[in-house]
Parts: structure tokens; sequence; C-alpha cells
């Protein structure tokens, strides 16, 4: 096996275990930080990661093109009756090609998890997550009501939620546990630091709507690669230092 071929199929011992983050020290929970180790990432290994959004992409593409043609057609009908059939063909479409799209973003999410713990990340692991599909969707329901509950609730604890219950598809994935253990885990993950996270994530959204604004959009580009693996670094970083905080516990 080539060690330089990023559509190599992981030899078993090379994949981490189950729950292991590897031996890469952990970033500040600082939006200096996270952005430096991000973008070490993208040097380290760009090919694995720019393919890996490239065919994230490329799902996306094969649903949009015809459910843009469908509504078009749809734009077209003289009235709700003729417009139905289009509109149900529109949305089935939405639906598989969210599905489908869950099913590669679990794959990424592998990718990601893999680079930002000192591992190998190989983009034949896009495919490779089959085993979490059921959980993902199961999960992916339960955080849409969750989070819309949340939001009628006001608008705070919506955000809390969303906050706290950003890394359930990582822990689905990394940890291989199910739905409901996912969403105590990603939450447990995230206690004492959901403030740190949302000032993170607040101040990304406004650097991107920069950079979006003074490059007419070309400068997304660039950054993407680098806002890809932000969440997989903030998630190694909280594994470190929930490991940490267990073993003061443990020591007391």
């Amino acid at each position: 096996m080539s060690t330089d071929n990023p559509f190599d199929a992981p030899d078993h011992q090379e994949e981490s275990p189950a729950g292991d983050f590897g031996d890469r020290e952990p970033a500040r929970l600082s939006i200096g930080s996270v952005l430096e180790r991000s973008w070490v990432l993208v040097t380290e290994q760009p090919a694995a990661i720019i393919l890996t959004l490239l065919i994230l992409l490329g799902v996306g593409i094969i649903f949009a093109i015809p459910g843009g043609v469908i509504q078009f057609f749809e734009q077209q009908q003289p009235d709700f009756k003729s417009q139905l059939p289009f509109t149900a063909t529109r949305l089935g479409l939405q639906l598989i090609g969210g599905l489908v799209s869950l099913f590669f973003t679990l794959g990424a999410i592998r990718v990601f998890a893999e680079i930002a713990g000192g591992n190998e990340g190989r983009v034949s692991m896009v495919f490779s997550e089959g085993g979490s599909y059921l959980s993902a969707v199961a999960a992916y329901i339960l955080l849409f009501f969750i989070t819309l509950i949340g939001f009628l609730l006001f608008i705070v604890p919506g955000i809390i939620l969303s906050v706290g219950l950003q890394f359930v598809f990582y822990v689905i994935v990394h940890e291989r546990r199910g739905p409901i253990d996912a969403l105590a885990r990603s939450w447990e993950l995230t206690d004492g630091y959901k403030m740190d996270l949302f000032i993170i994530s607040l101040v990304l959204m406004v650097g991107v709507i920069a950079i979006l604004c003074g490059t007419c959009g070309v400068g997304l580009f660039v950054v993407w690669p680098i806002l890809a693996v932000v969440q997989a670094v903030l998630y190694h970083s909280l594994l470190h230092l929930n490991s940490d905080a267990e073993a003061l516990r443990n020591e007391g």
C-alpha cells in the first residue's frame, strides 16, 4: 500500500480504536489556537481534506441540479393542484439527498477526527461509516426536535442546546455510541466550555461573512478546508480536557 495515496483503503491497525484521540497535543479553546491548529492540519494532509470536501460538494451538486430543474417547472404551473406533483417530487428528492449526504458527512467526520488526533486520514474512510448510519439518522431526528423546542422556548435555550449538542455525530462516529448516549456525551464534553465554544463559533461566523463580502465569495474557497476541520480540532481538545478532568476526579 502506498503511504502517499489518500485513496488507499486504511489498514485495520492504522485506524484509531473507538474513543482514542491520538497522541497529538490538544489546541487551546481560543479562536487563535483553533485556527492555527486547523491550518497545520490542512498543510499536513491537504489531499485527504480537500478530496473529502470535493466528494461532499459533488454529492450536494448531484441532488441540487435536478432539484433546481424541478423547482423551475413547479413555478411555471398556474395553480397549486398542478404544482403538487412537482412539489412532492422536489421534497422527496431533498429528503433522499439529505439522507445520502448524511452518510458521506459521517465518513468525512471520520477523516477529520483521525487527522485531528494525529493519525492518517484517507479518502476511503468517507465510504466506511455505514455502521454508524442508523444511529446518526435517529440522532438527527432527535436533534431537530430538541433544538426546535429550545428555540420555541426563546432563542437562548436553543443556542445553548445547539452548542452543547454539536458534537453528537463526532461521538457516534469516533466513539461508536448510540443516539441517546451520543447526545448525553456531547453535552458532557461541552460542560463548562459552552461559552468558549459559542464565542469561537461567533467569531468564525463574523469572519466568514467578512471574507465573503470582501472577496465576493471567492475567498471562501481558500478558507473552506480550514473551516472544515475546526470542529474536529474542538472535539479533539474537548476529549483531552474531559479525560484530564476525569483523571483528576479519580485521583481525588
